[in-house]
């Protein structure tokens, strides 16, 4: 048996490290706790103590983050228990005995908390189109209603009516008002989210660079998936005035994208010729078992660390080391440790049929068989961070609800079924629970309905829209 020497530098040679191991798993549970400090992640103290209800919070945080006036008491917003209820209206419903879906009138704030208790963890996706904040009111019951004085008194902008920079915030409250709004929202709707659920989240340039920021801190930035351009208009908004916009952003988030799985779009052409390997069971292409991106580092997911042993004598994987067998890790060429896209238990299943061992430049590594037929349907393709189809156009979808009321349109700019359509068939499955809390014109609970029509599904839907005043009849 070969002996390996270890010296005091190597990793055999080191005991854990207890502190990174707790940042790590309070990070799993809480990602807004963690922050950016000198020697690496870690905790940030104030937030874990608003947490715990600890009202010792310091009112001076200095810490890596977005910070806006307000945002401690959104936090609180978040916290603090509903005093409401909902309400049953069976004489208003449609099939009220059998039908599982929900349609709900009232403050999404004060409803997201009241669903907590039955569908915590168990909604597969989470689609909202909240207020774009173009300059236009936006109106919630928990708005935060300090005239522009006091505000710019608070944020030390002015001092006994009188400016103390030069550089004041001209429209300071037009983000606040905006992030107060969403921050509570986005962490309820968090914890509604399955482990293995999605949150898109339209939005367009007037506040994605915050959104962002503020999902980072709520979710975690490993589970920030990326963020899609929805081309909606291919000849661009000609009344802009510098750039013709032709596009909308989509923000997509996992609850846990490790255990998200998140499917694909039917592909062109010249995707499908990339299979050009074959056995006796399918063409396939090749793709690395290890793991790359910025979610690959081995403490993102310890379990997914682990030596992959190649026999040269027998051509078989294993995970037990045996004489004269190649120890494979999930290593790139630079050294660094990454992670493998399969668990143990997915190994052992799939070792000797979907896994090619390959000697490239002197260095070893794994290959799965990614097959051009699944289950008996071809391939889909990954979606891209570019969306372009006429049928995302947002004309489409006020075309759609015009026709609904003989012409008349009563919503503004409501998003498009085939979008919907799109992103349920690539994050939901046929039993799957849907949320929309900015139902606006319903758009999900009707994409939810036909998606089911399509694969003969049984998604259930959650609507949830503030009382709009209706016209009443003469």
């Amino acid at each position: 048996m070969n002996m390996e020497i270890v010296d005091k530098n190597s990793p055999e040679a080191r005991s854990e490290d207890v502190v990174a191991e707790n940042v790590r798993q309070l990070g799993e549970l809480f990602p807004e706790l963690l922050t950016e400090g000198p020697l690496g992640p870690s905790i940030n103290v104030d937030v874990l103590k608003q947490l715990v209800g600890d009202r010792t919070v310091s009112e001076i945080d200095e810490k890596y983050g977005l910070s806006w006036f307000g945002k401690r008491n959104a936090r609180k917003m978040a916290l603090t228990p509903s005093l409401g209820t909902l309400l049953p209206r069976p004489e208003e419903s449609e099939d009220w005995g059998n039908t599982k879906n929900l349609m709900i009138e009232g403050d999404n704030l004060e409803v997201l908390k009241l669903l907590q208790k039955s569908y915590s963890g168990k909604v597969k996706l989470i689609y909202i189109d909240p207020p774009y904040n173009t300059g236009k009111d936006f109106v919630y019951p928990d708005n935060y209603q300090d005239n522009i004085k006091n505000y710019l008194e608070l944020t030390g902008q002015t001092e006994g009516g009188r400016k103390t920079s030069s550089n004041s915030e001209s429209n300071g409250r037009f983000h606040t008002d905006w992030l107060n709004m969403m921050f509570p929202r986005l962490k309820l709707a968090q914890s509604l989210l399955a482990e293995n659920g999605f949150l898109f989240i339209s939005i367009d340039q007037h506040e994605v660079d915050n959104l962002v920021k503020i999902t980072n801190e709520i979710f975690g930035e490993n589970n920030a998936l990326g963020i899609v351009a929805v081309v909606n208009n291919l000849k661009g908004r000609s009344d802009d005035e510098f750039l013709a916009t032709a596009n909308e952003y989509m923000v997509v988030l996992a609850r846990n994208s490790f255990a998200a799985v998140l499917g694909g779009l039917e592909p062109d052409g010249d995707y499908r010729a990339e299979f050009k390997l074959s056995d006796a069971i399918s063409n396939y292409k090749e793709v690395g078992l290890r793991k790359t991106g910025k979610n690959s580092r081995r403490i993102d997911r310890p379990n997914m660390f682990y030596p992959i042993y190649f026999s040269r004598e027998t051509s078989t994987l294993s995970l037990t080391a045996t004489d004269g067998a190649i120890e494979i890790l999930p290593v790139d060429t630079g050294g660094a440790e990454g992670c493998w896209r399969w668990g143990r238990e997915t190994f052992e299943a799939n070792k000797d049929t979907e896994l090619v061992a390959k000697e490239v430049s002197g260095r070893w590594n794994l290959y799965v068989k990614m097959r051009d037929v699944v289950n008996g349907e071809l391939r889909t393709v990954r979606p891209k961070t570019v969306w372009i189809d006429p049928k995302y156009d947002t004309g489409a979808g006020g075309r759609s609800v015009s026709k609904l009321f003989e012409g008349v349109s009563y919503f503004d700019n409501p998003k498009p079924v085939p979008l919907l359509l799109d992103i349920l068939s690539i994050s939901t499955s046929r039993g799957d629970i849907v949320l929309d809390f900015f139902a606006g014109s319903g758009t999900t609970g009707q994409a939810v309905m036909e998606e089911n029509a399509l694969d003969g599904g049984n998604r259930q839907f959650i609507l949830v829209q503030l009382p709009e005043p209706l016209l009443e009849e003469n």
